[in-house]
């Protein structure tokens, strides 16, 4: 999948009310394309994913 539907899939869980499963997908955007996972973590406020 790409990015941009992580990014979708994260928007989703978060307006569901699971910021526990949009931070994890945060965290697995992040190994491959992490300014997608940074503007996710911004929009929602959650934390940004660990510098690896």
């Amino acid at each position: 999948m790409s990015p941009y539907g992580w990014y979708q899939l994260g928007r989703v869980q978060f307006n569901r009310g699971k910021p526990d499963k949009a931070q994890a997908i945060i965290d697995h955007i992040a190994k491959f394309e992490r300014k997608v996972a940074l503007q996710l973590a911004r929009e929602t406020g959650l934390r940004p994913p660990p510098v690896l």
